[in-house]
């Protein structure tokens, strides 16, 4: 499972937008842009999958930044009978449990007011292939990872439209260089700077695993010696930020290499 991140406003909110008290209608996927990872979604990619969420019958879940253990994320649902393609993407109408759940009334209340603005959705491909795109601007030509038929399993706001744990970006990270792989097996031809490129993140990958199994191992030991979170150092918590930030810099190099490919 994957998700994907959009910095895209809230088209309407509530009864003064034509809707209902508790609903909210906006984009959740944009069709036909390039993100930073080199994946562009065209449009039809979820037709089938819309369809068959119609033929099933159950809602779709409406769940904020993807926080799948926070029972109260879930703020709402997405009728599949709400859920379309526009020529601009995948329009949704959620209606949130704002009576019931205070987190959902809150993030209505953000998305009402226009402080939260971007949206996300979480989901598998099922079609996809590399593609060479021609650039005008410099006539040049460049590979981008079409997503051509997926799986919807969620949707929701996010604060930032952008992927910030260290996992997710580690786990996609290996999941783009799995499709290099897959794209030479397939016949894609390698240059040599590409194959130096490949080589570069394939280390940066390895320096992200390696980190993280250094954390897993120190957080292991801490728990072992009883170590209260209100007991760790300030200097715990700035060589904590840095590792983060180290973490992030081998990770955009990563992904800088896989975009050159």
């Amino acid at each position: 499972m994957r998700t994907k991140d959009f910095a895209v406003s809230v088209k309407a909110a509530g009864e003064d937008d034509g809707l209902q008290a508790g609903q909210v209608k906006m984009l959740v996927s944009v069709f036909g842009n390039v993100d930073s990872y080199g994946d562009v979604v065209v449009k039809g990619a979820f037709a089938e999958d819309l369809a068959a969420w119609r033929a099933k019958g159950d809602p779709i879940p409406f769940i904020w930044s993807h926080e799948w253990r926070d029972p109260f994320a879930y703020l709402g649902k997405i009728s599949p009978e709400d859920a379309r393609e526009t020529d601009d993407g995948l329009e949704v109408v959620a209606t949130l449990d704002t009576s019931e759940n205070t987190k959902a009334a809150q993030v209505y209340a953000l998305l009402k007011n226009r402080m939260v603005t971007n949206a996300s959705f979480a989901y598998d491909i099922e079609e996809a292939e590399w593609v060479k795109y021609e650039d005008e601007s410099t006539g040049g030509t460049y590979h981008v990872y079409e997503l051509r038929k997926l799986h919807l399993i969620e949707a929701g706001p996010c604060l930032i439209g952008a992927n910030r744990e260290t996992d997710l970006l580690a786990a996609k990270a290996a999941g783009d260089l799995q499709r290099v792989v897959g794209g030479v097996k397939a016949g894609r031809m390698l240059s040599a700077k590409n194959y130096e490129d490949l080589q570069t993140a394939h280390r940066a990958v390895g320096e992200v695993l390696a980190s993280a199994a250094q954390q897993d191992n120190a957080k292991a030991g801490k728990d072992s010696v009883g170590v209260e979170p209100g007991n760790q150092s300030r200097d715990s918590d700035v060589g904590s930020g840095a590792s983060r930030k180290s973490e992030r810099s081998t990770q955009q190099r990563a992904r800088l290499a896989l975009l050159d490919l």
